[in-house]
């Protein structure tokens, strides 16, 4: 079977497609770039009727930046001499709103070679444009964790390299130490990385002993912690609970743990956290400054906050006092 050659589209038909593409911005410009037409996927961009817009100059539509740097001419001259002109940026809305388009001019010739006008096609990418923004803002946050933790995984392994005398001995502190940063991790997960709540920080350090009649958590406020304070705090109490395990409270039948926060009222309010050890027999001194010491010594760097470590005859104690920041909420 013989097929017929498809007939061309009349002009009024191909009129009529133009006006009514509503996706798509779609109007000529005369040479000096004034409108001369406008279809309706223009006005649903830029919310002009075509009363309103023929005879204007295009550049109506440009921030008053972009006018002032001649961007709307610049346009036009580059398609005169190219042929077309692509171009990306924050255009105006008549309500002043700003929308994010794919541009393209075309240059118009008549059949002896002479410019005659401009077709323009505008296509709102906002959305797309703030996807794009969003993904990059992801990825520089992304960047910026794996350096925190890549930085916090070092200071992990110096300091247990100082305070082990054996590599056996590294490699079981470094792997305590790795778990506790993966669950103040974890905490974070939970809430986009945004946040997290002392009472959630302190119950997951203490839980392998909150069972026991021996350890009293008492119940605080509700205080949030940024990303780099969450992980400070975990690892500080961490280590805390595990030196108790070992040589404090939790290590004698006759230890008590008491944990507990307050708010003081006061201009500003401020927290006051505690730490209390008490019923170890014959308590000595350390003889040198261990890790858990200087991981509450950061804890009080990255809050902000004044901490008073104290070796009381029967057990160790520790109190930091904070005020409101981006790094506490209460």
């Amino acid at each position: 079977m013989i097929m017929a050659p498809p007939q061309s589209l009349p002009d009024e038909s191909f009129r009529l497609l133009v006006e009514n593409v509503r996706d798509y911005g779609l109007f000529m410009l005369d040479r000096e770039g004034r409108i001369a037409t406008w279809n309706v996927g223009a006005q649903r961009i830029k919310g002009y009727v075509e009363a309103e817009v023929v005879g204007r100059h295009f550049s109506l539509f440009y921030p008053p930046e972009d006018v002032a740097a001649a961007k709307p001419q610049r346009g036009l001259e580059i398609a005169a001499r190219d042929g077309k002109h692509e171009d990306q940026g924050w255009r105006l809305r008549k309500d002043g709103s700003r929308f994010y388009a794919d541009i393209v001019i075309t240059a118009l010739f008549n059949p002896a070679g002479e410019l005659v006008g401009f077709g323009k096609l505008t296509r709102d990418v906002t959305e797309r444009r703030r996807a794009e923004e969003q993904q990059r803002l992801l990825l520089d946050e992304l960047n910026h964790r794996v350096k925190n933790t890549l930085a916090t995984v070092q200071s992990i392994a110096a300091g247990s390299a100082r305070d082990t005398a054996s590599v056996e001995d590294f490699r079981r502190s470094f792997d305590r130490r790795l778990v506790a940063l993966s669950q103040a991790h974890d905490l974070l997960t939970r809430t986009s990385w945004e946040s997290a709540e002392l009472d959630d920080i302190v119950r997951q350090t203490l839980a392998p002993y909150l069972g026991r009649p021996s350890v009293v958590l008492a119940e605080g406020p509700s205080v949030r912690l940024s990303p780099k304070a969450v992980v400070a705090v975990h690892m500080g109490l961490h280590e805390m609970a595990t030196n108790a395990a070992k040589y404090g409270a939790l290590a004698y039948e006759s230890g008590r743990l008491e944990v507990g926060w307050r708010i003081v009222a006061g201009e500003p309010p401020s927290i006051i956290f505690d730490w209390r050890e008490s019923g170890v027999p014959g308590l000595q001194p350390p003889s040198r400054e261990g890790f858990g010491t200087r991981l509450i010594k950061a804890v009080g760097r990255e809050l902000d906050a004044r901490v008073e470590p104290r070796l009381q005859p029967d057990g160790m104690s520790f109190r930091w006092t904070a005020h409101p920041s981006e790094k506490i909420a209460f």
